[in-house]
């Protein structure tokens, strides 16, 4: 099946070749004639027999296409070789390489004398040292796709020897592809199993090759464009504003998703949505959702009063805004959905209002939040709100959530996960004075916590369409992040790992939290500073601030350390 694809060109480290074609110090290793063996040698492990054969040996998808798998081992060990599985007309050249989880190549290698179809074997031309429980890729790539592969393979983890592939959510996706010439694949698709191994052997080798840091990665020169539908690559637009650190130079890894630590923009969302402008008047109904409309015409609301037990929305199209009532109590799963709030509508995407004397489980996943937008001088409430706001005894949950054309993404202090999602192309197009709205990213006004936000894309300043920013955006977005007391509140818990956060007139405001954890995140431009001072009349403390760095506008990480706030 052909996933959505795009195209980069990526260089590799040296003592290898760029995969595009342009040599670098060194060569690609070529595994020696005779040296490929069916099944792995006597001492190494690998996650399958050579006797494993996949459901689906060749897959209809005739592109080029970087395939991976994400491994770990139980202990210290090396990588000796990749394996893959061939179909008869999965034909032409093939590399492999192994990867760290930051996008550095660590090895790369050549397929030669390689048998019509089955297990192919390559050894790398020195074994790679890597350590237990690091999660690592191992790749090949093929110039003609009519690759082997099972969907839904890897909706559980699986083990086999030291080795353990993780399960598709619990260390981001898992299979792993990248469409084009080549590069780190980062992007999944129903947890498929592409039918990639690794050859490990428990013990370092001779000479140890290290790991890298999370946030180190090779210099490259350029930072392509993620928002580009054209195979042809592009150069990363120019911010038409200058936040107030240095503008830095890219010389960390061009990729936009920081190694594959947070989504490509349009990756992520309700199935089959694809991408789209902030102005298109409304999204297209994919096949197989259900048109929801309001239960009351006047404030566009569809109302969910009563919800004791499990109640499961799935591949609904909401043309209107969700009402929580005040007796919800339970668990509520929107799943595969979009919700489309209308002009005129007189509330948030989601309103929460479930009282206190019940929880509520509110899990949304692999769903799109997106207002329709209103014409200069019109009003929606949900374009300026933010799309979700939290309870006293709710506990809420996003993975993989597209959330567009609002004010903010949450609303929420406490009992709160944000996970591998995306907020973008905040709304001010209706006013002509952009500072009468004060939107933002994340807000956990007056809230105590826990709140953990990771793996996940926070650009609400973008035209995620163009990948520019939106003019005056700093005007009406105070901060991506934003800490404030409310009635003698202290936020507690609070941590933001593994993310992407540009476009607010801060990057993060913090004006209350102790004990607050950010570690190996990424500063995209902002307007005012990545951080701000906390002034004489608040308090906050830091109990983790590590491998933050700045970033471009496109979400490729740089070598500038972002300093911890005063």
């Amino acid at each position: 099946m052909v996933r959505n694809s795009r195209a980069v060109i990526v260089l590799a480290v040296a003592g290898a070749v760029a995969i595009s074609g342009t040599a670098l110090a060194g060569r690609v290793a070529t595994s020696p004639r005779g040296a490929e063996p069916a099944a792995a040698p006597s001492g190494t492990y690998s996650l399958w027999s050579s006797s494993a054969v996949p459901g689906t040996v060749t897959d209809p998808d005739r592109q080029a296409v970087e395939l991976g798998v994400k491994f770990t081992a139980t202990q210290d060990g090396s990588v000796l070789a990749v394996r893959f599985y061939k179909s008869r007309t999965n034909t032409g050249v093939h590399t492999g390489s192994l990867w760290a989880i930051n996008g550095t190549r660590l090895a790369a290698v050549r397929f030669t004398n390689e048998s019509r179809s089955g297990w192919q074997y390559a050894a790398f031309s020195a074994p790679v040292a890597v350590k237990a429980d690091a999660v690592y890729v191992v790749s090949y790539h093929t110039d003609v796709g009519q690759y082997s592969a099972d969907d839904g393979y890897f909706a559980a983890a699986r083990s086999r020897g030291p080795l353990r592939a993780p399960a598709d959510g619990s260390q981001g996706a898992n299979g792993v592809y990248r469409y084009g010439a080549g590069g780190f694949p980062n992007r999944g698709y129903r947890a498929t199993n592409y039918w990639v191994d690794v050859v490990f052997k428990l013990g370092a080798p001779a000479t140890s090759t290290p790991t890298p840091r999370p946030t180190t990665a090779s210099p490259r020169p350029t930072s392509p464009s993620p928002t580009s539908p054209s195979p042809t690559p592009t150069t990363a637009p120019t911010p038409s504003s200058t936040p107030p650190a240095p503008t830095p130079t890219v010389t960390g890894n061009p990729d936009s998703t920081g190694g594959g630590r947070y989504p490509e923009r349009f990756s992520v969302g309700a199935p089959g949505v694809g991408r789209y402008r902030q102005s298109d008047a409304r999204l297209p109904v994919p096949a197989g959702y259900q048109e929801v409309f309001p239960h009351d015409t006047g404030s566009k609301e569809w109302d969910l009063y009563e919800c004791n037990g499990t109640v499961n929305l799935d591949h609904k199209y909401f043309r209107a805004f969700i009402y929580i009532g005040t007796n919800c109590h339970g668990t509520v799963n929107i799943t595969n959905s979009i919700i489309a709030p209308p002009p005129g509508s007189a509330n948030r995407a989601i309103l929460v209002n479930a009282n206190s004397s019940g929880s509520l489980r509110l899990n949304i996943s692999n769903t799109t939040i997106r207002p329709e937008p209103v014409g200069l001088g019109m009003k929606s409430g949900p374009l300026t709100d933010h799309a979700i706001n939290d309870c006293p005894t709710c506990t809420i949950r996003l993975n993989r959530v597209d959330v567009a054309n609002t004010g903010g993404m949450c609303l929420c202090g406490a009992n709160t996960t944000i996970e591998y999602s995306w907020l973008h192309d905040n709304y001010i197009a209706h006013l002509a004075d952009p500072s009468q709205a004060h939107t933002g990213g994340v807000f956990p006004y007056g809230g105590t916590g826990p709140l953990e936000i990771s793996h996940s894309r926070l650009e609400p300043g973008v035209n995620a369409y163009t990948g520019a920013e939106i003019p005056n955006y700093w005007q009406a977005i105070t901060a991506v992040l934003f800490t404030q007391s409310s009635g003698g509140s202290r936020l507690r818990n609070y941590q933001v790992h593994d993310s992407f956060i540009s476009l607010g007139a801060f990057g993060l405001y913090a004006q209350d939290g102790e004990g607050l954890r950010l570690r190996d995140n990424v500063f995209g431009p902002t307007h005012w500073g990545y951080t701000s001072h906390c002034g004489s009349g608040c308090s906050v403390t830091f109990a983790d601030w590590t491998n933050n760095v700045v970033g471009t506008i496109d979400g490729a990480p740089t070598a500038q350390m972002v300093p911890r706030p005063a």
